[in-house]
């Protein structure tokens, strides 16, 4: 019987699909800033501030669920097979990735329609160091 994508997950995998993330959230976010540099685009009022409230709200919300969801996660033991872990958990690990990735992403997205900083700062650099810190390493042992 074959294997699913999820039970072949392997440590090693693991730690290149949490890179695949997190340098997808920087190229878009790089991309957006040419753009932006480029053509910058302004809009007038209420947007700017709606877009705001929406990304401090989304960022709020899936801040939530990571921390739900992880507390459901038991970490790797230290002489647990770290594979099979992997095996066992990366669903809940890549949703978390997931999330964490649309916020940024999201984020991104809202600072270029609306040029506010704060947008950025707040709720794509906030889900970008979530996402790193939700990293491969996070859930072992030391």
């Amino acid at each position: 019987m074959p294997q699913s994508a999820l039970q072949a997950l392997t440590t090693h995998t693991a730690r290149v699909l949490h890179g695949a993330f997190v340098a997808g959230v920087l190229m878009i976010l790089a991309t957006l800033a040419v753009v932006r540099g480029i053509a910058p685009l302004e809009f007038s009022e209420p947007l700017p501030q709606i877009l705001r409230y929406a990304g401090f709200a989304q960022l709020l919300i899936v801040v939530t669920v990571i921390n739900k969801l992880s507390a459901r996660i038991e970490r790797c033991g230290r002489d647990e097979d770290q594979d099979g872990w992997w095996a066992a958990h990366s669903g809940r690990v890549l949703v978390l990735w997931a999330l964490t990735e649309g916020a940024a992403v999201s984020g991104a997205v809202f600072w270029y329609l609306t040029g506010d900083l704060v947008v950025l700062f707040v709720v794509t650099g906030l889900a970008l160091l979530f996402l790193l810190r939700l990293g491969p390493l996070r859930w072992m042992e030391r």
